[in-house]
């Protein structure tokens, strides 16, 4: 073989030497990336990812190969070095702006073959030297650097006294961090030794040998131990010489001085949160969650209306909205809008219990006769009077209390056509006949009966000045004569009533 010129070797140095790097690192990175407990944390707004191994001292013992190629062919002579296992020891700090600068010592058993015909040696390759490197942390657990160095190869072959010579080095390695203290190590080195052994092969093979330089390949894998350098406790990216909350759980978002976000103001770091963005003043549970104990999507502690009925509409404020105003919320009004003061039923829709057509609530002469029509107020238009034909004033509104001889509310409507109606009738007589239910004695009705005809008959003189107190007749039948029974409420209602009949004079 050949001699291959330095020339022709030394650029291939930094190709190959990232190259292998560029394959030994690609599996660690890839899963650096998928274990790293700070691999997916958000640095936006938070500390960014400590460096480990940033401001440490670095202890390290390695392990691997010394591969070498050097032939010396002169005159038909040659001479080879050959492979051999390669032990060594460095220690050294990394600086916090990247830089790293290590002493190392190492020793490889390599044999010398002498093909002409001298008997094979071992030798001893003896590596003393400083190294000044470069780390780039793509994550928090990795570091990937070119190195360059310069030192001595100590060269000692069996029998043969030992020579020194000048060194350099480059190469490139990366450190996977198993722990902030401690990582895996691997590099891939170029030596170069000018005049390689020249003491030593111009002893065994002539002084006509040329001295060529010794390119030699390092592969190499060890431990590196950090002392000092950053710690981080509770892994929340912050120092813990200047973190202010020491303990914080893990994968939980701190600020700057290593304490958790609480984006959401609700008391729940943003780590543990699982319904973020709630609502600034929501009372949440242990998750973040907002409370909402009336179930209307407004949380509790922003609800200024806490108890609204299930299905209600509610305003931002958590406050049900009525638009038809009758008493029924929206949402649960089954009949929105409702005519102002009509009477509902829990469905927000308005009833008509004398069924003419205006609502309850609104129905100013509530008891009015089925089929008899009625103006807007629900009382009859222009109610016309007929001599002699009785006119039950209950079925046009006017009630009285239970047990008592007052009108009920409303009543006076009916009361007023009544007036207005008689006042257009001169000098006829009235007759007003008051009648009771049977709860009490006969005697206590009849009694009862008669006040009632006479709150029917002062009404009537008191309102209208044409009405005069001379004609009117009043008569009190007691519980006789019961249009209704008596055994429910509704009837005895009916059968309190009061009937006028109209005789003599004229239109």
């Amino acid at each position: 073989m050949k001699l291959t010129p330095c020339s022709k070797r030394s650029w291939m140095v930094p190709v190959v030497a990232l190259a292998l790097v560029a394959a030994v690192t690609a599996p660690v990175a890839a899963q650096a990336s998928a274990g790293s407990p700070s691999a997916t944390a958000d640095t936006t707004r938070g500390p960014k990812p400590l460096k480990w191994g940033t401001g440490a001292w670095t202890f390290g013992a390695y392990t691997g190969q010394f591969n070498d190629e050097p032939e010396w062919q002169p005159d038909g002579r040659a001479d080879q070095l050959q492979r051999g296992a390669l032990f060594g020891g460095r220690i050294g700090y990394n600086f916090p702006f990247n830089l790293f600068l290590q002493g190392e010592a190492s020793n490889s058993l390599l044999r010398t073959v002498l093909v002409t015909g001298d008997r094979s040696r071992n030798t001893n390759l003896f590596l003393l030297g400083g190294v000044l490197g470069y780390n780039i942390q793509p994550m928090q657990n990795l570091q990937i650097f070119p190195e360059v160095g310069v030192g001595a190869a100590i060269f000692k072959p069996t029998a043969i006294s030992s020579e020194t010579q000048l060194a350099f080095l480059y190469g490139a390695g990366f450190r996977y961090f198993v722990s902030p203290k401690l990582a895996l190590r691997g590099d891939v080195r170029w030596h170069q030794i000018p005049n390689a052994m020249r003491d030593i092969r111009d002893r065994l093979a002539g002084s006509a040998v040329p001295h060529p330089d010794l390119w030699g390949l390092e592969l190499s894998g060890g431990l590196s131990l950090f002392v000092g350098g950053p710690s981080d406790a509770d892994h929340d990216n912050v120092d813990d010489a200047s973190d202010a909350c020491p303990d914080t759980p893990r994968g939980y978002p701190v600020d700057m001085r290593g304490c958790p976000l609480d984006d959401d103001g609700d008391g729940v770091p943003n780590g543990a949160d699982q319904c973020p963005g709630t609502v600034s003043g929501a009372i949440v549970d242990q998750h973040g969650c907002a409370l909402d104990t009336d179930g209307d999507r407004v949380p509790n502690g922003v609800d200024q209306c806490p108890a609204t009925p299930k299905g209600a509409t509610v305003d931002d404020r958590g406050c049900p909205s009525d638009a038809d105003r009758d008493g029924v919320y929206d949402g649960i009004d089954q009949c929105a809008n409702t005519p102002p003061g009509a009477t509902v039923d829990a469905r927000g829709c308005p009833s008509d219990t004398d069924g003419d057509g205006v609502y309850d609530g609104i129905d100013q002469c509530p008891g009015t006769a089925a089929g008899q029509k009625v103006d807007d107020r629900g009382c009859p238009p222009g109610l016309i009077i007929l001599k002699n034909v009785p006119i039950r004033l209950d079925q046009l509104g006017v009630y009285f209390n239970f047990n008592r001889a007052t009108l009920r509310p409303g009543s006076s409507v009916a009361l007023d056509l009544v007036g207005q109606a008689l006042s257009q009738m001169s000098d006829v007589e009235i007759e007003v006949q008051g009648y009771a239910d049977a709860v009490g004695s006969n005697a206590y009705n009849l009694r009862l009966s008669r006040r009632r005809a006479e709150t029917v008959r002062d009404y009537l003189v008191q309102h209208f000045p044409k009405l005069d107190a001379s004609r009117f007749t009043v008569k009190a039948f007691g519980e006789s004569n019961p249009v209704a029974s008596n055994a429910t409420p509704a009837g005895r209602e009916q059968n309190r009533r009061v009937i006028l009949v109209v005789g003599g004079g004229s239109m």
